[in-house]
């Protein structure tokens, strides 16, 4: 199989896990206390619009020709670490705070 065609089926699993994530942290939201709903919710916004930026380079990732296939790659590789990020940012601060 062709490596653009792995890595483009790679990461629309990985922007649909992040979905499905996402959701469970918007219910987990709606269920916390008033003082713990406005942090998740402001982390919450700021994982959609990673999610957003990631589903923006993922289609012209599905469009770029071969020599901008590899820049178009790197900047998704660069919003999937920034994704990460705030996915651990959400779940450490929930273990330092103790929630």
């Amino acid at each position: 199989m062709d490596e653009k065609v792995v890595y483009l089926e790679k990461m629309q699993a990985q922007v649909k896990d992040w979905s499905a994530k996402i959701d469970a942290l918007i219910v987990k939201a709606d269920k916390a206390a008033v003082q713990k709903k406005a942090r998740y919710q402001e982390q919450i916004r700021t994982l959609q619009a990673k999610k957003k930026i990631a589903e923006e380079r993922l289609q012209i990732l599905r469009t770029a020709g071969e020599g901008a296939w590899h820049d178009a790659k790197e900047a998704m590789e660069k919003i999937s670490g920034d994704i990460r990020g705030a996915f651990d940012k959400f779940l450490h601060g929930e273990e330092d705070k103790g929630i």
